[in-house]
C-alpha cells in the first residue's frame, strides 16, 4: 500500500512538474515575443516610461509577494491536516488581509509614489499625462493581483497545476493580442496599452473567481479572524525578512561593485542575473509541484516520506539545474558571442559563478519549504538572513585590499555554502531531518553525476571546436546527452528508475491518462 501511495504521489507531481514546464516555456517564448511588439509599437521613449513608471508602482507592492506565499503555506497545511472549517475561515480572512494591503498600497501610492513621479522621475514634459495614465492604471492592475493573490494560491494547495497553467497562459495570449493591437490603433497607444493590460487583469481575476467555485473553500461571506489574521502577520513578517536579505545581497552586490569599477562591471552583472533568473525557471518549476506535497504531508505527521521528499526534491532539482547548465558553464564565451554584440569584461567569470551558485541554491528550496510548514520562522530567516546580508561588508572590505570584481561572486558562492550548512542544522533541531542521506544522496552522489556527465563534453571541447550556430546547437545535444545518462546511471536509483519506467508506461505512453 505504502508503494502504491508513493507512485500515486510521483504521478501527480510528475503530472504537474510538465504542466509547470509547458507553461514556462510558452510564457517565456511569448513574453519574449510580445516585448519585441510591444517595444516596436510604443517606441523607446513610450516603452521606457512603460517600465519606469510601472515598475516604481511594482517597487511599492512587494509586500504581496511574502503575503501570497505565506497564504499559499497556510491554505496547504490545512488541506494537509484535512481541517475543511478551518481552510475556509483562512481563505476569507486572507482575501480581507489582501483587501487591508490593497488599500495600503493605494494610499501610498497616491501620496509618495505620486509625489515621487512628479518631482524626481525625469519624464518628457509632452508625455507626463500618458505617464500618469500609465501610473494610475499600473496602481488598478496592482490592487486587482493583489486580490486575486489568494485564489490562485489555492489552485496551487489543491495542486490543479492544469488550471494554473492555463490561466497563465490565458493570461499571457490576451496580452500578445493587445500588443499587436496597438500596432494598428491612431490614438495614444501607451494610454490603450496601460487600459487594456488593466482590463486583461480583470479578466483574469474573473477566471479564477469562476475556476475556484468548484472548491467549497470560497463559498460563503467574507469574514476576519483576529487569530489567524496574527498568525498571518506574523508569519509574513518573518518571510518578508527573507525577502529583504535577498534583495539586500543581489542590490547590495551591484552597489559595492558600482562604488569599485564603474558601470561596465554593473554591466556584467545584470547579464549574469538575467542568466540566473532564466536557469532558476527550470528546477523552480518542479518546485512549484513539490512544495504542496511537503506542505500536507507534513501537516499529516507523515515524517518519512516527507524526509524523502526534501532528498528527492532536492536532487532532482540539482539535475535539472544541471541538464540545462553543463552546456551554458562549458560554452558560456560562444552562447556570449551569439547572443550578444559587445561583452563586457567579466560576464563569463560571472556567469559560471552565477551557475555554481544556482546549484547549491537549487538544494535549499525543499529545506525552506518544510521549515514553513513547521511554522518556526524566527530563528531560521535571523540566521539565514544575517549570514546572506554578511556578505556586502565582507566583499566590501576584501575588495579595499584586493580589487577584483571576481572576489563579490567568491565571497557569495561561500556565504550561500555556509548559509545552506546552517540550514540543514536547524532543520535538523525542528525535525527527525535525515541529514546523513541528503548529504549522501544529493551532495554525494549529485557531485558524482555532475563530473561524471561533465567528462565528455569536456574532453569533446579540447578536440571540437565550437564556431557557429550549427556546431554550438550539436555541443549542446552532446551536453545534454551526457548529463542525462550520467542522472540515469549514476543519479537514479533502482526503485527511481522503476518509478521512471511505471510513470512512463501508464501515464505517457498509455492512451488513458488523468489529465
Amino acid at each position: 500500500m505504502a508503494h502504491i501511495y508513493v507512485f500515486n504521489m510521483t504521478r501527480k507531481i510528475a503530472h504537474n512538474t510538465i504542466m509547470l514546464y509547458i507553461r514556462m516555456i510558452l510564457i517565456m517564448m511569448i513574453s519574449l515575443y510580445t516585448s519585441r511588439i510591444v517595444l516596436e509599437a510604443l517606441g523607446i521613449t513610450d516603452f521606457g516610461i512603460l517600465n519606469l513608471v510601472g515598475g516604481i508602482v511594482t517597487l511599492l507592492s512587494f509586500l504581496n509577494a511574502s503575503m501570497v506565499s505565506t497564504i499559499q503555506r497556510f491554505l496547504t497545511y490545512e488541506l494537509g491536516r484535512g481541517d475543511l472549517d478551518r481552510l475556509k475561515l483562512i481563505f476569507k480572512t486572507s482575501l480581507a488581509v489582501q483587501f487591508v494591503l490593497a488599500i495600503l498600497v493605494i494610499i501610498i501610492a497616491e501620496t509618495v509614489g505620486l509625489w515621487f513621479l512628479h518631482t524626481k522621475v525625469v519624464i518628457p514634459y509632452e508625455r507626463f499625462e500618458a505617464a500618469l495614465w500609465v501610473y494610475h492604471f499600473s496602481i488598478l492592475t496592482c490592487i486587482i493581483s493583489i486580490i486575486s493573490a489568494p485564489y490562485s494560491a489555492l489552485i496551487i494547495s489543491y495542486e490543479r497545476m492544469s488550471a494554473f497553467a492555463y490561466i497563465s497562459i490565458l493570461e499571457v495570449l490576451f496580452k500578445l493580442f493587445i500588443a499587436f493591437g496597438i500596432l494598428y490603433i491612431a490614438f495614444d497607444k501607451l494610454k490603450i496599452y496601460i487600459v487594456l493590460s488593466c482590463l486583461v487583469q480583470l479578466i483574469i481575476r474573473i477566471v479564477y473567481g469562476i475556476y475556484c467555485k468548484r472548491f467549497e473553500t470560497v463559498k460563503g461571506k467574507l469574514c476576519w479572524n483576529s487569530n489567524i489574521f496574527k498568525e498571518i502577520i506574523h508569519f509574513t513578517s518573518w518571510n518578508t525578512l527573507g525577502s529583504i536579505a535577498y534583495v539586500v545581497l543581489t542590490q547590495g552586490i551591484n552597489v559595492v561593485l558600482n562604488l569599485f569599477f564603474g558601470p561596465v562591471v554593473n554591466a556584467a552583472r545584470a547579464i549574469a542575473m538575467q542568466v540566473q533568473s532564466a536557469i532558476t525557471q527550470f528546477y523552480m518549476s518542479f518546485q512549484t509541484a513539490v512544495n504542496p506535497q511537503i506542505t500536507k504531508s507534513f501537516a499529516k505527521n507523515d515524517f518519512g516520506y516527507v524526509n524523502n521528499l526534501i532528498i528527492k526534491s532536492a536532487m532532482f532539482s540539482l539535475f535539472l539545474l544541471y541538464f540545462i547548465a553543463l552546456p551554458i558553464y562549458l560554452q558560456t564565451d560562444v552562447i556570449l558571442k551569439i547572443w550578444l554584440k559587445t561583452v563586457p569584461e567579466y560576464t563569463t567569470v560571472f556567469i559560471k559563478f552565477t551557475i555554481l551558485i544556482g546549484i547549491i541554491e537549487s538544494t535549499s528550496s525543499s529545506i525552506m519549504t518544510v521549515v514553513r510548514a513547521i511554522g518556526h520562522m524566527k530563528i531560521y530567516q535571523i540566521v539565514i538572513s544575517n549570514i546572506l546580508m554578511l556578505s556586502i561588508p565582507i566583499i566590501y572590505i576584501l575588495l579595499k585590499f584586493y580589487p577584483e570584481p571576481i572576489i563579490a561572486y567568491i565571497i557569495w558562492l561561500n556565504m550561500v555554502i555556509i548559509a545552506q550548512v546552517f540550514r540543514i542544522v536547524l532543520l535538523n533541531k525542528m525535525m527527525k531531518f535525515q541529514w546523513k542521506r541528503f548529504l549522501q544522496e544529493v551532495y554525494i552522489r549529485g557531485g558524482v553525476v555532475v563530473i561524471g556527465g561533465a567528462i565528455i563534453p569536456i574532453l569533446l571541447k579540447r578536440v571540437f571546436e565550437v564556431y557557429d550556430l550549427i556546431t554550438f546547437i550539436f555541443y549542446v545535444i552532446i551536453c545534454m546527452l551526457s548529463a542525462s545518462l550520467a542522472i540515469f546511471i549514476i543519479g537514479l536509483q533502482k526503485k527511481d528508475k522503476k518509478m521512471l519506467f511505471d510513470f512512463l508506461k501508464y501515464d505517457v505512453f498509455s492512451k488513458k491518462t488523468d489529465l
